[in-house]
């Protein structure tokens, strides 16, 4: 895990060099509105992105296939859910005046191509999980390693890209992006080859309903969990302008290595979950990853914060006088994403979304009330308020279902 953390820094901390040097180098409404652009193309990669990872350990568990079956499965449904969409994204992008946003391009090839990109994200849930499940965690950090190395290449071309041409800067990022769900694919296809099933038998007909249902179930809670910042930055863009979307996004952008570290604790407490035996030990994988995703969420934060006070000293703009403090909202606001990983993991696996739908579209209402009220007077400060408040409220309805995990009954 330490390899993998370290290589994760290393391509997370490139890719957060490039949004930080976009941000440095481009004015701060043209940075506002590509990040809204990216929020478009981000809403239907979120819609598409079904539950791939979970479902090749569902399949396993509750469908009697092996590993091999389960990944090739859900790779066909993502090959699927891919084109369906970057047909989806093409249509947004054209609509973005609808939303208050200016035209992305009059390219009809650049915006099929920064559409695919960004839809090649949905590539990676199948291919983590089989390859964590063979514990081949040095090959997600290779992944990660060569993937941090084609963002050091797009951080050199950003100095030569034109900083007033914001779809090359947004296709160039999406471009170095898409690298880790390509790499991870290859690495998961070519171990794939290798693995024989256990007696050679053939794959087990499928309950197309009950698999239907399962990735359905959760479809609402997948969307909107993976689509918060897409809906943050377009509600924030409405209420407060592209220069409050630009702060926004920077900040964000600098959390990006709180995320992926998470990240790593949720796909985690997956394999830990699948092989606890009883009540008792899935409760202490419960608690055991959730103790590693705060360590997680606090140690990245010394790192975080140099890096806003590097970009605050050299870049001299009033625009971004505030953004240590936006940080600093913005790193409470993730705190309760820490909080639920292994509880959502829990639930997930079990295809238990009762009590994750309430809790994501309490949340979701909270966030939205919330600015409801302070819309007239709303600034970036606020919105993060709001949204940490949203994110407790969220967590403290799922931290409930630590009552749905089974008591061993006494004798």
């Amino acid at each position: 895990m330490r390899l993998e953390i370290v290589a994760l820094m290393l391509s997370f901390g490139t890719s957060s060099l490039f949004w930080l040097l976009a941000a440095f180098r481009m004015e701060t409404t043209v940075y506002g509105t590509m990040m809204q652009w990216q929020a478009l193309l981000m809403v239907s990669a979120a819609f598409f992105a079904w539950r791939t990872h979970d479902l090749v350990f569902h399949l396993q568990k509750h469908h009697e296939t092996t590993l091999r079956q389960a990944y090739f499965t859900a790779v066909k449904l993502e090959i699927a859910l891919t084109g369906a969409g970057t047909v989806c994204a093409v249509l947004l992008l054209q609509a973005a005046p609808w939303f208050g946003i200016a035209e992305a391009s009059s390219d009809a090839l650049a915006i099929g191509l920064v559409s695919l990109l960004a839809n090649l994200t949905v590539l990676q849930g199948s291919a983590t999980a089989y390859l964590r499940t063979l514990h081949l965690d040095r090959r997600i950090a290779h992944v990660d390693l060569i993937t941090g190395a084609c963002w050091a290449v797009a951080v050199g071309l950003l100095w030569v890209l034109p900083a007033d041409m914001p779809m090359a800067v947004l296709t160039t990022g999406l471009a170095a992006a898409s690298v880790r769900a390509l790499a991870l694919a290859w690495f998961a296809l070519s171990a794939a080859r290798v693995q024989h099933d256990p007696l050679d038998r053939a794959p087990p007909a499928l309950d197309l309903r009950s698999l239907g249902k399962f990735l359905l179930a959760g479809q609402l809670t997948n969307f909107v969990k993976n689509n918060l910042l897409p809906i943050e930055t377009l509600l924030l863009g409405r209420l407060a302008g592209a220069d409050a979307v630009a702060l926004f996004r920077l900040a964000r952008s600098l959390l990006n290595l709180t995320t992926v570290m998470l990240n790593i604790s949720y796909q985690k407490s997956f394999v830990l979950l699948v092989k606890a035996a009883d009540e008792s030990a899935r409760l202490k994988a419960i608690r055991r990853m959730t103790r590693t995703s705060v360590l997680l969420w606090a140690g990245s934060f010394p790192i975080v914060f140099l890096a806003a006070y590097i970009f605050v000293a050299l870049r001299h703009d009033d625009a971004y006088d505030q953004l240590l403090v936006v940080l600093a909202l913005a790193a409470v606001a993730t705190l309760p994403m820490a909080l639920q990983q292994s509880v959502f993991a829990a639930l997930s696996l079990d295809g238990d979304f009762r009590r994750i739908n309430i809790a994501y579209v309490i949340g979701l209402l909270a966030l939205a009330g919330t600015c409801v009220v302070l819309r007239h007077a709303m600034t970036v400060n606020l919105f993060m308020m709001c949204i940490a408040t949203s994110g407790f409220v969220r967590w403290f309805m799922m931290s409930s279902s630590f009552s749905w995990i089974p008591r061993r009954k006494q004798p």
